[in-house]
């Protein structure tokens, strides 16, 4: 799994690109935010994370992870 991490993260400046699609594949939900830097994934009406586009991260029950591709991700939260 990715490295956790307790503190926020410095900003890397590229926004990661992120094929949603992908994650609807995958059988999870893309949650509609207003948020621009983050998308939200879901299963059955549930957010399950939150992918920080901008800093690189996501969140899984809590925890801050280095994002690390959609692979890790999806193997990540399907545990």
């Amino acid at each position: 799994m990715g490295q956790t991490y307790a503190s926020t993260f410095g900003g890397h400046g590229e926004s990661l690109d992120i094929d949603r699609n992908e994650i609807i594949k995958r059988g999870y939900e893309i949650i509609p935010t207003d948020i621009w830097h983050y998308i939200f994934v879901g299963k059955n009406g549930k957010t399950l994370s939150k992918i920080n586009i901008r800093e690189r991260y996501y969140t899984l029950h809590h925890e801050m992870y280095v994002w690390n591709g959609i692979e890790d991700f999806i193997n990540h939260i399907n545990n």
